[in-house]
């Protein structure tokens, strides 16, 4: 396994889900962002009747999928970036 294949994906997902959990722990009450809720879903249902702390589970549950996601997405792109050299 090459750590060097997830830096983009990995990237990605952060500039995603930053934003995500910030909308998440937010008590502003901002109201729905259908961009933001896919990566919020996994920290609001264990956080939900549980804590903050399972939310920051979740979420962080959430953020490793969303890299395992994004890598799925990039690969067939390296591969073709490669080929052409």
């Amino acid at each position: 396994m090459n750590l060097k294949n997830y830096k983009i994906p990995a990237i990605l997902a952060v500039l995603y889900w930053i934003p995500a959990t910030l909308y998440l722990f937010s008590e502003t009450g901002t109201g729905s962002n259908s961009f933001l809720v896919p990566g919020c879903i996994l920290g609001f249902a264990f956080g939900y009747g549980g804590s903050m702390l399972l939310a920051l589970l979740g979420q962080l549950i959430t953020l490793i999928v969303l890299i395992l996601i994004g890598r799925l997405l990039y690969e067939p792109l390296r591969r073709r970036r490669a080929d052409e050299k």
